[in-house]
């Protein structure tokens, strides 16, 4: 549910997913650890993205194969949308 590569799927499909795994599995508590694992995995990779913000820029985070050219505009993209689902999950338990 946080990984990059479903950041466009939408919350209401997330919902159905919930909801359709705590059936099929009959345990209608899986649905708290769900949200909990993923709250903290968005935590995960807004400091993981934070971290290669800073360190690829200073030489610290080297790599076999060469970064795209606009790696920096996507990084910053993807945290602030990070930042962002991490406000609105914490603004939607007020």
């Amino acid at each position: 549910m946080a990984h990059a590569s479903c950041l466009d799927v939408p919350a209401s499909r997330w919902e159905w997913v919930v909801y359709t795994y705590c059936a099929l599995v009959d345990d209608p508590r899986a649905a708290v650890r769900i949200r909990a694992y993923h709250k903290m995995m968005l935590v995960w990779w807004t400091a993981r993205l934070a971290r290669a913000l800073h360190e690829v820029p200073e030489g610290l985070d080297r790599r076999l194969a060469p970064r795209p050219p606009d790696w920096e505009a996507d990084m910053r993209a993807k945290y602030e949308r990070y930042v962002s689902r991490a406000e609105a999950l914490n603004r939607a338990e007020d």
